[in-house]
């Protein structure tokens, strides 16, 4: 995948966004085009971990951490998660 400017320019220009209701809402295109770019740079580090939690039905909570294991990137109850 090329890395220069004009590559991205040039994807953001012809997104396909959803278009239904009064406004558009590309944040899922644009979420994955920063994604692609993290993995071309090879900065995709992160640690996922499930922890029941019984106080919540049981349900699975699902935490991604950082690289250094410790840091909080994102946490939420995961529908599909099956131990």
């Amino acid at each position: 995948m090329p890395s220069n400017l004009d590559h991205y320019l040039r994807a953001f220009r012809t997104l396909h966004v959803n278009r239904a209701g009064e406004r558009t809402s590309p944040h899922k295109p644009c979420m994955l085009l920063a994604v692609l770019g993290m993995a071309e740079a090879g900065d995709l580090g992160e640690i996922r971990r499930w922890v029941q939690v019984p106080e919540m039905e049981n349900r699975y909570l699902r935490v991604v951490l950082l690289p250094d294991g410790e840091t909080v990137h994102n946490a939420f109850f995961d529908r599909r998660y099956a131990p």
